[in-house]
């Protein structure tokens, strides 16, 4: 497995679908997401635990520190993680 990519675990699989389905109604000119109030640190978390085999593969460590004062952000959940997931490779 390619250490820079994430794990293929089926909630990733999820989201993958869920982002080519947004980005076909994205290219049709039809793109409704879903915003709602999102903890950072639970999505963070999401984030770390699909990566954690890519990570633990490619021999590195990542600290997480949040705010604990931190308020719920207006996103789309399923969006967020993905772009967490598309940076985790470039913090080596």
């Amino acid at each position: 497995m390619d250490p820079s990519q994430p794990d293929d675990s089926p909630e990733r699989l999820t989201d993958i679908v869920e982002q080519v389905l947004l980005f076909s109604n994205a290219e049709a000119g039809r793109v409704v997401r879903a915003r709602e109030a999102v903890n950072l640190d639970y999505v963070i978390d999401e984030a770390l635990e699909s990566s954690q085999k890519a990570v633990v593969e490619a021999h590195c460590s990542v600290e997480k520190s949040v705010d604990s004062g931190l308020p719920p952000v207006l996103a789309d959940p399923t969006a967020l993680k993905h772009a967490l997931l598309n940076l985790l490779p470039l913090l080596r």
